[in-house]
């Protein structure tokens, strides 16, 4: 995907080698920008003013603006939001401090109540603070026994692979060995031809079936030659595909490209989401529940009311 600085609208296609750099206010600056704007070491965000220092620019990994800048007060509000099931006495409590910290991330990546949460956040710092240390300590157990065991399992496969590569090279070698061995005995032998393919073909090495490398897709003869036949193949019954009809006893919802044009997201605050949802496809379902059993006759409305 093209990416655009937003300062000088210079674009990834015209300059391939741009990188687009954001801060704590999540608004993104290619790295000349960067350069120009922060002489000293802060400098203000020319898009919404807010005090950015040089040093905490880093590569944007994430292409929509407000999941870059709430992965980054996550991270920064867990470091010290780090306590553990086993720290409370129920599991509701443990829930209850979940939810509380889900607001602070959202209040602060929203821009909402800002100094009573960093208020609030101080003194959660301040009277919690051995038990945050405590649990950065057991963190950073987890995290280190977590990448010994990948790095043990990483071992275990190139072994397992280096062994499998290893049997492949020595079949292929004893292969090779038992083809000239069976082009001599055919030279000088005063035995018929049968006999000698039938004495080679017996003493043919066998390569291990549990090897994970990819073989290439060819019959070898016990002569080492490859046979190009094709694979049989059974071609089934063809899918064809029918789009799921519901039946909803009510008006149609309009469609989404619609929604705009018929004045239904009029009042629909439009937030900023990933994973491909956005407020039209909330608005549109919301129609489809509103809409749904509005046709529905009385007949229909007994056969379901005892059923």
């Amino acid at each position: 995907m093209e990416q655009i600085c937003p300062r000088c609208q210079t674009s990834s296609y015209q300059k391939p080698s741009m990188k687009l750099l954001v801060n704590v206010c999540g608004h993104r600056l290619c790295g000349l920008c960067v350069d120009a704007i922060f002489t000293r070491p802060s400098a203000a965000c020319p898009q919404c003013g807010v005090p950015l220092r040089r040093s905490q620019f880093r590569v944007q990994q994430f292409e929509d603006d407000y999941v870059e800048k709430d992965v980054n007060i996550r991270k920064k509000v867990l470091k010290d939001y780090n306590k553990r099931e086993e720290d409370f006495n129920t599991l509701e409590e443990y829930n209850d401090y979940l939810e509380e910290v889900e607001h602070i991330i959202y209040s602060l990546a929203n821009n909402m109540n800002e100094e009573a949460i960093k208020k609030s956040m101080d003194e959660y710092r301040k009277s919690n603070q051995k038990l945050i240390l405590k649990n950065r300590a057991k963190q950073e157990r987890d995290n280190q026994a977590f990448q010994a065991q990948m790095d043990t399992e990483q071992a275990e496969r190139e072994l397992k692979r280096k062994e499998e590569r290893m049997e492949l090279e020595a079949a292929e070698k004893a292969r090779k060995k038992n083809k000239e061995s069976l082009l001599d005995d055919l030279i000088h032998s005063n035995l018929s031809g049968s006999e000698v393919l039938a004495s080679h073909t017996s003493s043919e090495p066998v390569v291990s079936k549990q090897s994970n490398l990819q073989q290439p897709s060819l019959l070898v003869t016990s002569m080492g030659a490859a046979s190009f036949e094709p694979i049989p193949f059974e071609q089934g019954e063809v899918y064809h595909y029918e789009p799921l009809v519901m039946e909803t006893t009510g008006p149609t919802p309009p469609l989404l490209e619609d929604l705009a044009s018929q004045g239904y997201l009029q009042h629909v605050r439009d937030v900023a989401s990933g994973g491909g949802f956005n407020s039209s496809l909330a608005c549109q379902r919301a129609l489809q529940e509103a809409f749904s059993c509005l046709l529905m006759n009385s007949e229909q409305q007994r056969t379901n009311q005892y059923t």
